[in-house]
This record gives C-alpha cells, structure tokens and sequence, in this order.
C-alpha cells in the first residue's frame, strides 16, 4: 500500500520539516519503492529510491517546498509491477497533477497503455474527460471517469488551471486530517496522510524540531478519518466536502493468486524481504545524480493486527468454511498485498468494509460446504476458472447454478477418483 502526503502549514520552514519527517515515516517499514514530491513553484520530483537511503534526503525536500501546499507520496509497488523512476507518483498533465494510493483496472480494454501504470492510465483519462469540456469541472470528471474503473483508490490532485488542491477518498483506502491550531485553537493549517499513527509521529516531531530552533509552533489537533466516496477541495486552513465519487466493486471470477507472498525484487532493501544486497545496477536510481553502492539493515514491521482482529477473521472464515490461503487471495485482490506483506490498517479496512458485506444465504453456505469439503482447493479453482464464476461463492448471484454445477463436478470426480 503506498502512503499520500499532504502539507499545509503556510510556512516554509514548518513544510520543510513535515515534508521530510512524513515520507520517513511513512517508508519506515514498508513504502520503500520510491518516493514522489510536488510544489506549484518547484514542480515535480521523483526517485525509485527509498526515502532513508536518498542520500542528501532532506536537502532535495527542502529544495522543493515553497509556502504553498505541498503533495508527497511514498510508492509500495503492486505485486509483479517494476520498481522504477517512471512508476513512481505523482504524474501529471498539462492541466492536472495526481497522486494515488490503491489498485484500479479498466472496466474496458484501454488501447496504448502497455507501458503505463494504472495510476497514470486514470489520470490520462481523467485528463481527457476534463479537458474535453469548456467548464474544466474536476468533480464532474473525477465521477466520470471513475465509473469506468473498478478498485482500491485515494487521490491528492492539483488542478492547474483553477490552482485548485483536492482530496479524494474511496471506500476502501484511507485518509487522515489533523489541522493545526493556534494558541487561540484556531485553524492555521492541516495535514493530510494516508495512516494515521504515522502522521502523528511525524508530525510531532517535525514541531519538536521547529521549537528547538526558537520557532512559534502551532500545536497538532486529534487527526480524524476523511469520509470515504468524498471529493473535497483542500482551502487555506480548512477542507470542503465538494462531491461524492462511488467505488466501483471488483468481479473476481477465478483464482490466479496462490500464496506467493514475497515480490521477486522489491529493490528496497527494508521489510519483510530483509536485505537485498547493493543499489545501483538494478536501475534503482535518483533521477538526477548517480548513487554510490550502499548496504541496508533490516526494519521490522511497526503494526501488527490486533488479537481481536484476527479473532474476528478466524471467525469468518470458519463461518463460511475458507482456508487461509482464501484470505491470502482476497486480501491481495483488494490491497495488492497478501496476508505476510499486507499492513494492519490494510487489513482493518478489508475487514470493516469488505467482509462485514460478503455473506450468502445460509442454505447456500451450507450446500457448498458439504461438496467444497470433499472437493478440495485446486479442484474448485479449476471450476471458478472453466465457469468464470465471481470468487469467493458467496458473491456469485446464480448461487442455484453454482450448487448445479459442484453435483455434476462432484460426480464427474468421484469417478476419476
């Protein structure tokens, strides 16, 4: 899962200081295939290289923040997807700057992408939609667009011909706001961030610099979760809800996926995968200098679900009789991450938003647990693929032909066995 930035302080040295605490802290365990940075003054810059090992780190963020708002993004990138500089956010256009966090996929086939990433195929046709109108209106685009594409999706964009700053969320990817205050609780400015924990953390300390350097700082109010299938226009000091935008629901109908938790080069050298040896001649380099070889340690994970929820997951699938490596696949089908390399927060979402709404009528369960049992794992794949039924069962809607179909695959493999 990657991490969105967003800073408004109105100071440049306050946006200096939250603008490179942020992406550390948003890189320190996972996020480490690179990282992105935006100002209406400096323009773009991007790297595949972890934040912690940019060498001259803080120099290039402060040689790219002004007064102005300031968009950052840290890339996780999707399993089997290249980590290189044109993959990493945020893109733009003549007329609109994007950053994304989540997965999105064309509901048709999209002619001269190959070599695009998903984010960059949405924001090209947004940027079609919204040129294409003498009114330029963003929300409007934005609906549009979206309901052609299916998927996981959060958005900071610049509108460049309004200089306009909007915040989008789905229903699945998160977004936190904490606003600064002044000493007479009023709004100054605020923070954006995907994870919550995070931005407190970086935030906090980037304010403890800035009063050791003898600066009149703002204090960090309780940062709160932005409302999902919102669009809102980011003001001076404040945020307003301007449209609604729906998550389109993704139909999976086979089972590609088998537990294949670890991603072949993730380049970063932090995280599960340990360490990946030096940097440099697998293309992960700064866009605009070489990088000497260097060695990097190992960073644990920093969130872990919660017992309850595990418990809570356990329970589901017990219900509705799904081994671990279902969980495996539905988590990766929604976050882009299987279960050892999903994060907590990615896994709370699913569960809060996804789970608590896949369930079937009981009869249903109950006729496919008694012929799924028997069957077993690789043989139900098989049928999800021949049938292009939606996986898992529960959300397939012919649940009267799903059960016709397992009789007659039960007979047909009763008598090979």
């Amino acid at each position: 899962m990657c991490q969105l930035m967003f800073v408004n302080s109105h100071r440049v040295g306050l946006n200096k200081l939250i603008s490179m605490q942020l992406p550390l802290e948003d890189s320190r365990s996972l996020n480490g295939d690179g990282w992105g940075i935006f100002s209406k003054e400096k323009g773009i810059f991007k790297t595949a290289l972890n934040p912690w090992a940019t060498i001259g780190f803080g120099h290039r963020v402060g040689e790219f923040v002004a007064d102005s708002p300031v968009i950052l993004h840290v890339r996780s990138a999707s399993r089997g997807t290249e980590v290189k500089v044109e993959f990493n956010h945020p893109f733009s256009t003549d007329s609109l700057v994007l950053a994304h966090n989540g997965t999105l996929d064309s509901k048709e086939k999209l002619v001269g992408y190959d070599d695009k990433l998903d984010s960059e195929v949405f924001l090209l046709e947004l940027d079609k939609e919204f040129v294409k109108g003498k009114k330029k209106d963003l929300v409007t685009a934005l609906k549009t667009t979206m309901e052609r594409f299916t998927g996981k999706f959060a958005f900071l964009i610049y509108d460049i011909t309004a200089d306009k700053y909007y915040a989008v969320r789905g229903k699945t990817a998160d977004l936190h706001i904490a606003y600064l205050l002044d000493y007479k609780k009023e709004k100054v400015g605020y923070i954006i961030n995907t994870a919550k924990d995070d931005l407190i953390n970086a935030v906090d300390t980037a304010l403890e610099i800035a009063m050791m350097l003898g600066e009149k700082t703002p204090v960090l109010a309780v940062p709160e979760e932005l409302p999902t299938e919102s669009i809102f226009l980011l003001g001076n000091s404040d945020v307003e809800k301007v449209g609604e935008i729906k998550q389109g629901e993704v139909v999976y109908t086979s089972v590609p996926y088998r537990s294949s938790y670890w991603p072949a080069k993730r380049g970063t050298g932090y995280g599960y995968q340990g360490l990946e040896g030096a940097w440099g001649d697998d293309g992960y380099e700064d866009v605009s200098r070489p990088v000497d070889r260097i060695s990097t340690a190992v960073v644990a994970p920093t969130t872990y679900p919660s017992l309850k929820l595990v418990d809570d997951l356990l329970a589901w699938l017990n219900l509705y009789g799904l081994e671990i490596n279902d969980l495996d696949e539905i988590l990766y089908q929604i976050t882009g991450e299987g279960i050892l390399s999903c994060m907590a927060q990615d896994v709370e979402t699913v569960v809060k938003y996804v789970l608590a709404k896949i369930s079937c009528k009981k009869q249903f369960r109950e006729q496919y647990l008694s012929k799924a049992s028997w069957m077993g794992q690789d043989w139900l794949s098989r049928i999800y693929a021949k049938e292009k039924f939606q996986y898992p069962y529960m959300l397939e809607p012919k649940s009267k032909y799903f059960i016709k179909t397992l009789d007659r695959e039960t007979e047909e493999l009763s008598k090979k066995k």
